[in-house]
């Protein structure tokens, strides 16, 4: 408000409500228990670490590695939790991600996918619909996939964002330039990581 008041040559009220008309609730995903409240998670993980004080000095000894958790797997238990958007912040990932679910996921039905060739043929000129970005985005989102991240052509990413609004990407793979300045109709948002590499360090 007061940006705005800098700018321009009148008062700019500010009306706060704090409600939310859809509450938001926050889970995490865990290999062993699936998406749970961070509550419970913490409780399993207290036992975990009790259990593992239990064991022989020679079974301790052994290197423990932790499994990360598959976005595959986190996708299929999502249910009706979607549509969803899957924020990653690699442009390389995001790609890598749909590539990889849409090998065993399909969300659409042949309809769906006659309307996504058809809106992809309007928006995406002939020159660069041969693309390799282009192909494999229109590979993905012919099964209700996506990937959105600031390397694609603009129309490309308008393509992306006009059919997730319609309601035909299930799971949208996307770095945070998604976030900017669009509202977008998700029943779930997903971060594949709580940190970013910002070009120097990682940084929350």
């Amino acid at each position: 408000a007061e940006w705005i008041e800098s700018i321009k040559p009148h008062k700019v009220d500010v009306i706060k409500y704090e409600k939310r008309a859809v509450p938001l609730e926050h889970y995490v995903y865990d290999i062993q228990l699936g998406i749970t409240k961070i509550e419970e998670l913490m409780k399993d993980r207290t036992f975990r670490e009790k259990r593992t004080k239990d064991r022989s000095k020679k079974d301790h000894k052994k290197n423990t590695q932790v499994t990360r958790p598959s976005h595959i797997e986190l996708v299929r238990e999502l249910g009706e939790r979607l549509p969803c958007i899957f924020f990653d912040f690699s442009r390389r990932s995001t790609e890598e991600k749909a590539l990889e679910l849409l090998k065993v996921k399909d969300f659409l039905d042949d309809k769906d996918r006659a309307y996504v060739v058809q809106l992809a043929a309007q928006l995406i000129s002939p020159e660069f619909r041969s693309l390799e970005s282009v192909q494999k985005l229109k590979h993905a989102l012919s099964r209700g996939i996506g990937f959105h991240h600031a390397g694609l052509l603009p129309k490309a990413k308008e393509l992306v964002e006009l059919l997730f609004s319609k309601g035909l990407v299930k799971v949208l793979y996307a770095t945070e330039t998604f976030a900017v300045g669009i509202n977008m109709p998700a029943k779930t948002v997903c971060f594949a990581s709580l940190e970013k590499y910002d070009g120097v360090s990682f940084r929350y």
